[in-house]
């Protein structure tokens, strides 16, 4: 199912769109974000949760192949939890700010 998978390239695509957005996002945590920026941040969210579950399956996928991979396995686990994080700081920016 995954022999074919190019999943270095998939990723490293989404990488760089993640800091392509990079500086977009943290000039837009400081103000109110206008409908156009939500929906990049979004569409963001949605790519990363996507290469997220892909991870996942991909990782299982290897640990199922006698002899699994297992500089492969903990690269992608580490890719994995960076894009945990990048999801959260995106969600974070999603909800509004509520003065105390």
């Amino acid at each position: 199912m995954f022999s074919s998978f190019s999943w270095f390239g998939y990723s490293k695509q989404n990488h760089r769109s993640c800091q392509e957005h990079h500086h977009v996002c943290l000039a837009m945590s400081t103000r109110p974000l206008n409908d156009a920026e939500i929906s990049d941040i979004r569409f963001q969210l949605n790519e990363l949760q996507v290469e997220h579950r892909d991870l996942d399956q991909v990782i299982l996928h290897l640990i199922e192949m006698p002899p699994p991979d297992e500089l492969l396995v903990r690269r992608l686990k580490k890719r994995k939890l960076l894009l945990k994080d990048r999801i959260l700081q995106l969600e974070q920016m999603l909800i509004p700010d509520i003065p105390a």
